[in-house]
């Protein structure tokens, strides 16, 4: 039937509550980290236009595997393409750190050559962060701000799985939550790889391991807790377990930040 004006006023206001909700910690941090240096600009959308050409040749090989096998949507065909996703942007990490300071050695190199002072470490980390956050759009972003403008029909609920909240409520959540660990999780990646090859002056072999293994084992924590979406009831739960993992990967970060400030003065 035909909206009234006041069904297609709470729709709006649904639509823009969902996008502020999803979009707006990655928006906030853009504006105020990134988009005021050209250079980590470019450095994050390239690499949202690097993990956005993974993510699609990931889905193109389960896409082809569904085809073939004539199974459909099963519960394995949901889940499996998730924990490949997780495992190849795992298993490109250390590459990305690599290149990520190739680039940046190169970048001092020229600004020496032009007399300018060399890149600090939280501008190393800002890098980082640009990288983590062009990730996160990738990732999650882009895929919501895709279906979040349908929100304002109020059609699109978990009826099955969560009907206690709507679906656009949990994805914005969910959403916002991956992109938050995804981007930080780099700024750790920059401090642990760093800290990991720096020698036994500043941790042991085996303490710089188990590092290394920290953003790892954040993105799976946030993958974890993406499945309970499945669950029934799940989405409680893990709307409450996003904001503490988000709160936690957001004080690491801070911590990291603080500790190499004091190092500095």
């Amino acid at each position: 039937g035909i909206e009234s004006p006041g069904e297609a006023a709470m729709g709006f206001l649904a639509c823009a509550g969902y996008t502020l909700v999803g979009a707006g910690p990655p928006a906030a941090i853009f504006y105020e980290f990134i988009v005021s240096s050209p250079f980590v600009l470019l450095v994050s959308l390239a690499s949202a236009f690097f993990w956005v050409t993974v993510l699609l040749a990931n889905s193109v090989v389960w896409r082809s595997l569904s085809w073939m096998t004539h199974q459909g949507q099963t519960e394995a065909l949901r889940v499996l393409p998730l924990i490949s996703f997780f495992a190849t942007e795992e298993l490109l990490r250390p590459m990305v750190f690599r290149q990520t300071k190739r680039a940046t050695a190169a970048l001092e190199r020229r600004a020496v050559a032009l007399r300018h002072p060399r890149l600090t470490k939280l501008e190393r980390m800002r890098i980082f962060l640009g990288i983590g956050a062009g990730q996160g759009v990738a990732h999650s972003c882009l895929f919501f701000l895709n279906t979040v403008v349908t929100s304002y029909r109020g059609t699109y609920y978990n009826q099955d799985t969560c009907p206690q909240m709507p679906y656009f409520l949990v994805a914005a959540i969910s959403t916002c939550a991956m992109f938050m660990v995804l981007s930080f999780a780099m700024v750790l990646t920059s401090v642990v790889f760093e800290s990991a090859q720096a020698g036994p002056t500043m941790s042991t072999s085996r303490g710089g391991d188990l590092r290394k293994l920290l953003p790892c084992a954040l993105h799976a924590a946030a993958v974890l807790i993406s499945f309970l979406n499945m669950a029934k009831g799940g989405c409680l739960v893990s709307s409450v377990l996003n904001a503490l993992l988000v709160g936690a990967v957001v004080w690491m970060a801070a911590r990291f930040v603080r500790d190499l400030a004091r190092g500095v003065q």
